[in-house]
């Protein structure tokens, strides 16, 4: 949550030194309405209730359970611009988010895999 504070330091220098104080001036000028509750929404509501949650996992449950869980982030951001924005996916997007729930199941589920395969052989042998 802390470098979420910092980040725009160095970004607002950014884009002063590439795009010129004229352009952020006439950005800032002409912000709608739409745009501060947008930009309010992601900053406080999207994420403190994401923090705020998380940290309930990883005060519940181990860290090695729940840090995997991180690599959705990108998928649920790709199924939702497809269903609330009509963005369409490409075939690339649609296997690397497969390749990626994949990754994340055999992170998840293979140890327990692996034990229930080993006790498995060991009745039979």
């Amino acid at each position: 949550v802390w470098g979420g504070m910092l980040a725009p330091v160095p970004f607002f220098i950014l884009s002063w030194v590439v795009e010129g104080p004229a352009v952020i001036e006439h950005s800032l000028s002409n912000v709608s309405w739409v745009g501060v509750v947008s930009v309010a929404y992601l900053a406080f509501v999207a994420s403190l209730v994401g923090y705020v949650l998380w940290g309930r996992l990883l005060s519940r449950h181990p860290v090695a359970k729940i840090a995997p869980l991180s690599l959705l982030i990108p998928i649920v951001g790709l199924l939702c611009a497809d269903l609330v924005l009509d963005e369409h996916l490409r075939p690339v997007q649609w296997v690397g988010g497969a390749i990626v729930l994949a990754g994340l199941a055999v992170n998840m589920f293979g140890p327990r895999l692996f034990r229930w395969r080993a006790a498995g052989a060991r009745r039979n042998a």
